[in-house]
């Protein structure tokens, strides 16, 4: 289950990456907005906290695999679970500066019609 949560962490940081430099250029991305698109894990008893920048972005359930938004660092919002790590990478997608959201949506729908809100 650690392997593929870091596989998760790797591909959301390189997903964070490219937005940033969508968004603000190579150079701003690199030296000013480092911070913002850096991705740490920690791993707890219950959850592995999935952090983007200096803020928590998500949590992952460790017995089961089921990926979380946060209402606050370290409490899980069950509403909004994205599905398992597995079918999260398998299915592929794309970061929108909030959240992630599937590669088979287009692109002016956000967070809103993706992966959050849905139970899977």
């Amino acid at each position: 289950m650690e392997t593929t949560i870091r596989e998760f962490a790797d591909a959301l940081q390189e997903k964070a990456h490219e937005h940033y430099i969508r968004q603000f250029g190579q150079e701003n991305a690199d030296n000013i907005h480092a911070r913002s698109w850096k991705v740490n894990v920690r791993s707890g008893r219950k959850y592995t906290k999935v952090d983007l920048g200096d803020s928590g972005k998500f949590m992952v359930d460790n017995s089961t695999g089921y990926v979380y938004y946060i209402k606050g660092y370290g409490v899980v919002d069950i509403r909004k679970c994205f599905g398992k790590v597995q079918d999260i990478l398998a299915a592929g997608f794309r970061f929108d500066g909030y959240s992630i959201v599937p590669l088979s949506l287009p692109a002016h729908m956000g967070a809103r019609f993706g992966f959050a809100g849905r139970i899977a």
